[in-house]
């Protein structure tokens, strides 16, 4: 199972509450941690005191570490010196280092062997620094070269790959297979402009990078740190986003599909609405009569505050239902209401009907909010809607019971 990796530098208290609470809610599983020159002293314990693994991420070029240059062989060897003595006291295995900018390749390896740690990785660049320097390590051939005169290993950052290949106006596919080719220990992932040159750290969801052509580069095992930006001044609630994104990408899909619901579905939805869980997990837990139920349906499915929508699998059987009730004048906000047949649960479809049923709505509709009431025992449906984003976000009391109540927010895309 790929495990993923939150990319925070060491400057970042603002930010370790919420990195404990995801960790503790299982979003995510090392932190990457930016040593930020001259910021150990002040900032080591705070990082300690987390019982988090950790990978740490030398300084680079922006920060004045240049293994390229020469000339700057004294500031790098001081760098270097603090970004190890983060990954000693916080027990890391992997040491990121960039090659250089606007430098010889050669004296990259020359510091490398200066530093000598079995820990390093060195990560590919783009073909373009932002000031239009050219940078080291752009090319499967450069790395390779460093790899095979030092020792170290390699960070894969895929966006960087991409924006060297079309620098060179080359294939990416093609580039990033070349370096995949090479052995990676761990990758760098984020989303951003498929024809792109400019290195670019933006949210799925928020660029154009060709997923079906990248997802198929990861191992089952491998690591990947996500390197979206920070959205907010102290919350990673956007972090939470990427990574339902990301587990979305890589989760194979089920066969299943979500269609409008019709009256020829309404035999199938009365004897599913009936099953013993069904009723006990509902809102009103009472059993349906068959009159009723066909003046309901027939007003679900033809009633504009309705989106209605039942769940087939391959061979067309019926699977299940999910429905959005709109909850207020605006038409802004939805309450979610999904049930699948008992033969078809445990099986994992639970997420991809929510995934792929909110798909559908956005489609269909400006809702902005999709609410959810799920009773606190319910443990197998709180633990489905959490993985793909809905938040706790209060209780409440209805028919007399108790529930609590989560939320989702349209992605921005």
């Amino acid at each position: 199972m790929q495990k993923f990796g939150l990319k925070l530098w060491s400057t970042n208290k603002q930010y370790i509450q919420e990195a404990i609470r995801l960790y503790k809610n299982g979003w995510y599983d090392y932190i990457e941690l930016f040593a930020v020159p001259n910021s150990y002293s002040e900032y080591i314990n705070l990082w300690k005191q987390l019982t988090i693994p950790y990978l740490i991420h030398a300084p680079h070029f922006s920060c004045g570490l240049n293994l390229a240059k020469k000339e700057a062989f004294k500031s790098n060897m001081q760098m270097a010196a603090d970004a190890l003595r983060f990954a000693d006291d916080l027990g890391a295995n992997v040491i990121i280092f960039h090659p250089g900018i606007d430098g010889d390749i050669n004296e990259t390896v020359h510091q490398l062997h200066q530093i000598k740690d079995s820990r390093i990785v060195v990560e590919n660049k783009p073909y373009y620094a932002l000031n239009n320097l050219i940078c080291n390590g752009y090319s499967p051939e450069e790395i390779k070269f460093v790899m095979d005169n030092t020792g170290v290993g390699f960070c894969f950052d895929i966006g960087h790959a991409i924006y060297s290949a079309n620098a060179q106006k080359i294939d990416p596919v093609e580039y990033l297979k070349r370096f995949n080719g090479l052995g990676p220990k761990l990758y760098h992932v984020c989303d951003g402009d498929w024809n792109g040159v400019y290195d670019e750290h933006k949210h799925f969801g928020d660029g154009s990078f060709n997923f079906e052509k990248i997802v198929p580069l990861f191992s089952a095992e491998c690591l990947m740190s996500l390197e979206t930006e920070k959205s907010h001044v102290d919350s990673l609630k956007d972090f939470e986003g990427d990574v339902v994104y990301v587990r979305s990408l890589l989760k194979p899909r089920s066969a299943i599909k979500i269609l409008p619901a019709s009256l020829h579905d309404i035999a199938d939805v009365f004897s599913l609405s009936n099953e013993d869980d069904v009723r006990h997990n509902s809102i009103n837990v009472g059993k349906i009569t068959w009159d009723n139920h066909v003046i309901w349906f027939n007003e679900k499915i033809s009633s504009k505050d309705c989106c209605y929508f039942v769940v087939k699998n391959e061979q067309d059987n019926f699977v299940g239902q999910v429905r959005f009730d709109k909850v207020d004048a605006e038409q802004e906000a939805c309450v979610i209401s999904v049930s699948l047949r008992k033969e078809f649960r445990g099986k994992g479809l639970g997420t991809t009907v929510l995934v792929e049923g909110a798909k559908q709505l956005f489609k269909n509709s400006e809702t902005k909010k999709i609410y959810a009431y799920i009773k606190p025992e319910n443990m197998p449906s709180i633990k489905a809607f959490r993985k793909v984003g809905y938040a706790i976000i209060g209780q409440t009391i209805l028919n007399d019971v108790e529930f609590l109540k989560l939320e989702y927010t349209r992605p921005q895309i």
